[in-house]
């Protein structure tokens, strides 16, 4: 997988301290996630059913 490519970024919910995730679209359904302290470490992708079931998890 590719990883040079996509734009990544942060939630405006992020705290500054460096302990969160960074997300990129891709081109394909899949979601793409990084440790932002450890940004050349595993990039794991999520497909997009998964990222939006995790998300309902996370706000209930």
């Amino acid at each position: 997988m590719d990883t040079d490519a996509p734009r990544w970024f942060k939630s405006s919910h992020s705290s500054f301290e460096g302990g969160c995730l960074e997300t990129a679209f891709t081109d394909r359904p899949v979601l793409l996630v990084r440790d932002t302290q450890n940004r050349e470490d595993a990039v794991l992708g999520v497909g997009a059913g998964e990222w939006a079931g995790l998300l309902r998890l996370l706000k209930a």
